[in-house]
């Protein structure tokens, strides 16, 4: 678990300044091309307000990653749990999917977002592990028939 937590950490804390560098670049391809005037590419141009829209996509879904696999930890029942791990799933892979769509678009140094990615790859993997683990779990419970209680015998004087 405090590896899981220093891995969400890394990047959150990553996003932050993955984002910073991504938005530098975009302001100094501004700069150099001389697009000030440019709808699309110029300062709050669509390329902009894109990069904002996926970098805020990216930051949700890292955070709420983390805050499902808390939530998971916390559950009232196997079924529960079950489920909100595969909402810490669903959230780590759509985190990978922003890092992966960034690098695609060159919008992020990839010095920077390679390791991100592979620790966003590596979280994708270990709760689809666990969120197969858990459903094994949930599958064996419906099939185990419940415990049957001992029939008492008339001749015992309990």
């Amino acid at each position: 678990e405090a590896r899981m937590a220093a891995a969400f950490e890394a990047i959150n804390a990553g996003d932050l300044d993955g984002l910073r560098t991504m938005k530098a670049a975009i302001a100094a391809e501004v700069a150099r091309k001389d697009m000030a005037d440019d709808i699309k590419r110029g300062p709050g141009g669509i390329r902009e307000i894109e990069f904002l829209v996926q970098a805020l996509q990216l930051i949700r879904a890292s955070s709420s990653t983390a805050a499902n696999y808390r939530s998971a930890g916390r559950a009232r029942s196997h079924a529960e749990f079950t489920s909100r791990l595969a909402v810490a799933l669903e959230e780590a892979d759509e985190s990978q999917y922003w890092l992966q769509h960034l690098e695609a678009c060159g919008l992020g140094d990839r010095d920077r977002l390679a390791p991100l990615l592979a620790e966003a790859t590596e979280l994708v993997a270990i709760f689809t592990s666990a969120w197969k683990t858990a459903q094994n779990g949930d599958e064996e419970r419906r099939n185990t028939p419940p415990p049957r209680k001992a029939k008492r015998r008339k001749d015992n004087p309990d």
